[in-house]
């Protein structure tokens, strides 16, 4: 997808965003309530793989919270989520990739007794741009992608302690896997997610001004088609992000976050321009984004809907 459209698409959501009435967000920094619109773009620098050979990546993304709904004791918060992903290669037999992932989550969360039941579930598509150029000929079940989380918790001496069960692509392959953990305020201002796979802590500065450190799996599989559509493979990213982000308010309800961290553990697996797959690591490198929202959105955590 070429950046008109990125452009186009992201002026669509804009005005998407703009005519929810689903009430003003809060502006509470622990909130991700919709209405909320976000744009972001990051890069992580070029990183070396072997011998004379090196990657870089940039990543842009859009996402928006923009309906919300109850049903009896079920409330249901609708979304959709946008990224658009670029690998460049230097020494490496394989032409430069661009690759999308969109999703439409939706988040649940009801009590039940002394239970909070709490999730989500993301359809979509996760594709190459040769695939979104001839959708409607070359789109194939290898694109879909459904993701999701349902979590249980309870609240016992003041802290949360919860478990469940996800399944996404952020090991890299589609796979299921446990997640459990503690959540707990040392300080009214201070918020610890002790949890696997994605610890994290979050200090308030004001109301709408905070600091967020999070641990979380970076990977994500994407199906990609060859430019004569004669072969495809997947494409598989393997690897961990500790990430460092300030969240401060522009005006009103429009804010700027900046991250900063480092991406370690890094793999790549695809198969280059003469359909010989391969599997690279990649150097540990730090990585840059900068994100623009309107409204309580969640910290953007690349290739997924919200962990």
């Amino acid at each position: 997808m070429r950046y008109e459209s990125l452009t186009r698409f992201a002026m669509t959501t804009v005005m998407l965003a703009a005519s929810c009435h689903a009430g003003a967000a809060s502006d509470d920094w622990r909130t991700d309530q919709p209405p909320w619109f976000a744009v972001s773009v990051g890069r992580v620098p070029e990183a070396n793989v072997t011998t004379g050979a090196a990657l870089e990546g940039e990543e842009t993304r859009v996402s928006a919270g923009f309906g919300r709904a109850s049903l009896k004791s079920l409330d249901l918060n609708f979304g959709l989520d946008y990224e658009y992903t670029r690998y460049e290669y230097e020494g490496i037999e394989s032409r430069d990739r661009d690759l999308h992932r969109f999703q439409l989550p939706v988040h649940f969360n009801t009590e039940h007794g002394a239970w909070h039941i709490s999730g989500y579930i993301a359809p979509g598509i996760s594709t190459s741009s040769n695939v979104l150029k001839e959708f409607s000929s070359a789109a194939s079940s290898d694109d879909i992608i459904v993701t999701g989380r349902i979590r249980l918790a309870r609240t016992i001496n003041g802290r949360i302690w919860f478990a469940g069960i996800a399944h996404d692509r952020r090991f890299g392959e589609s796979r299921a896997y446990p997640v459990a953990g503690v959540e707990f305020d040392p300080r009214t201002n201070v918020h610890i997610r002790l949890a696997y796979p994605d610890p994290g802590i979050a200090i308030g500065i004001s109301d709408r001004q905070s600091i967020h450190a999070d641990l979380y799996p970076a990977g994500h599989q994407w199906h990609v088609v060859s430019d004569d559509y004669l072969s495809d493979f997947n494409y598989r990213v393997e690897g961990w992000r500790g990430q460092l982000t300030w969240r401060l308010p522009l005006w009103k309800m429009l804010g700027l976050d900046i991250s900063a961290g480092y991406e370690f553990g890094r793999a790549h697996h695809l198969s280059n321009d003469a359909g010989l797959r391969l599997g690279i690591d990649i150097g540990d490198q730090w990585f840059i984004a900068a994100e623009l929202r309107l409204g309580a959105a969640p910290i953007q955590k690349t290739h997924g809907a919200w962990l």
